[in-house]
């Protein structure tokens, strides 16, 4: 499934509809909308659960007192407690770290001794 522009989509539905007000003729103006329909320009996003970034964290309370978090998770880029459905723009699988690491290990360490 490609991810579509769906207000670009509904423009379009709106444009090829015009006048017409039957069920055929709306719903061949949405079948054509969709259609033509470009793709957007997406990212997956990493969830905080998933990023190498976020980490359990165990409060200490003070003696004698029970303090409980709202979140159990901390980053450590933003150094903030997150929810596991949160996500941000530097999120990391491990994955795609140790892939981002290799490639970088590759520049600093050519094999055809170039550099």
């Amino acid at each position: 499934m490609v991810p579509i522009d769906w207000g670009a989509v509904m423009l379009d539905y709106l444009r090829r509809l015009g006048t017409k007000n039957t069920y055929k003729a709306k719903f061949e103006a949405l079948w054509a909308a969709v259609d033509n329909a470009h793709a957007v320009d997406a990212v997956q996003v990493v969830r905080c659960k998933d990023c190498v970034y976020s980490f359990r964290t165990q409060p200490i309370p003070p003696p004698g007192k029970r303090r409980k978090l709202k979140h159990g998770n901390e980053c450590a880029i933003h150094r903030c407690y997150v929810s596991n459905n949160e996500f941000c723009s530097r999120g990391e699988t491990l994955e795609q770290k140790d892939r981002r690491e290799a490639a970088y290990e590759q520049l600093r360490n050519p094999e055809d001794g170039s550099l």
